[in-house]
């Protein structure tokens, strides 16, 4: 399970592309920026038939607000992944450093088990902390 889960981690959690993806809108929101800027200079700086600027000025803050919010979704998927991929991480961990077992293990069974829901009298969830769940 461990080995599997080694060979596998940089496919499930890489941020390598996120991360790509955040300089690219980065790029694009510091151009918009600029261009922001530069069209309120320009409306400064000379007559301009204003129903044109506004058109002009709000389309670059519908671009620049939609850029900000691409952002702040990939930012938080890259925190997502670094979560989860720690989260596994610890619990592997865990698992690693105990013994075969053959009988119930408490401690084992804490490194396991997040918490059991009991639905009713014969049906229970059982939350791992990896975050499987289980119905039994």
């Amino acid at each position: 399970m461990i080995d599997n889960f080694n060979e596998v981690k940089e496919l499930l959690f890489s941020t390598e592309k996120l991360r790509k993806q955040v300089i690219e809108v980065s790029n694009e929101v510091d151009i918009l920026d600029s261009l922001i800027n530069e069209c309120i200079n320009d409306n400064a700086r000379r007559p301009i038939n204003q129903s044109e600027y506004e058109v002009k000025y709000n389309n670059l803050i519908l671009r620049l607000e939609a850029a900000e919010k691409q952002l702040t979704e990939v930012d938080a998927e890259i925190t997502l992944r670094k979560g989860r991929r720690e989260k596994i991480e610890l619990f592997l961990d865990d698992l690693s450093k105990l013994e075969l077992i053959t009988e119930f293990d408490e401690e084992v069974w804490a490194a396991l088990v997040d918490f059991v829901e009991v639905i009713g009298k014969d049906e229970l969830i059982f939350d791992f902390k990896a975050g499987t769940k289980v119905e039994g």
